[in-house]
């Protein structure tokens, strides 16, 4: 059974919601640091290409219903500070 995207989750600062592509110059941000991702299962984002090969991979997660990719959005500038997956 494919997951199904959950509704958005609020706090009065945060909001945890479904990753839209327009969150990627965002994320690149996140993503461009060696010291936030040295636990992550992918290099750090040297190039928008990087950014883009990893939508695509996402976007295939979620194609095939085998994951949902969440994003962290400060709901007072609207930035996305963080992503995570739920399978």
């Amino acid at each position: 059974m494919p997951l199904t995207p959950p509704p958005p989750l609020e706090t009065p600062r945060l909001r945890v919601r479904v990753f839209q592509e327009s969150d990627l110059a965002d994320l690149a941000v996140v993503n461009g640091d060696d010291e936030t991702t040295r636990f992550l299962p992918y290099a750090t984002w040297q190039t928008p290409e990087d950014a883009q090969a990893w939508h695509h991979r996402i976007r295939a997660m979620v194609l095939a219903g085998t994951g949902v990719q969440m994003v962290l959005e400060e709901k007072a500038s609207g930035r996305v500070d963080g992503a995570c997956v739920v399978f």
